[in-house]
Parts: structure tokens; C-alpha cells; sequence
């Protein structure tokens, strides 16, 4: 299913998806697979609040390190939307 948001998104340029941390690489998976991230990708990862959508941009840095308090990848599992990744 397509959501409105979606529909922006990829007229702005952005792939969306899942985002996937395992075996020290991060991905984005996506309807139609799966995009490789790299430190040249812009990843936003949406979040909501009593306004609505927001998204909060990571580096590539913070989505394979960063982790819960019980060691999980922190930013694993999120609706994120991605820009770049080409070097």
C-alpha cells in the first residue's frame, strides 16, 4: 500500500523503506529489495509526535554503532527515507 507521504517522498528523490543493521553493514530494505547505505547516504528516519510525522536525520556512523541498552541496533527496524549513497 502507498501512502500519501510516500508518494512526496519518492517525488522528492528519496527511496523508502525499513532500515536493517546486520552483520556491520546497514541497508534500507525496500518494496523492491534492498538499498545499500554507505557514509555518503542522507538518512532520515521518521518519528511522530503529537504534530505528525517528523524525521530525524543519522549518519551511517550512528545507524551501525549506536545501540539500545541491551545491545540491539538502535536505529534498526525504523521508516526511514534516504537520499545519495553514491560515490
Amino acid at each position: 500500500m502507498i501512502y500519501y507521504q510516500d508518494l512526496i517522498d519518492r517525488m522528492d528523490g528519496y527511496r523508502i523503506g525499513t532500515t536493517v543493521v546486520e552483520n556491520g553493514e546497514a541497508y534500507l530494505a525496500t518494496e523492491d529489495g534492498r538499498v545499500d547505505l554507505n557514509t555518503y547516504s542522507q538518512i532520515e528516519i521518521q518519528t511522530y509526535d503529537d504534530n505528525g510525522i517528523k524525521y530525524h536525520e543519522i549518519t551511517y556512523e550512528e545507524m551501525l554503532h549506536e545501540k539500545t541498552p541491551e545491545g540491539w541496533p538502535l536505529f534498526a527496524g525504523f521508516y526511514a527515507r534516504v537520499k545519495g549513497g553514491e560515490q
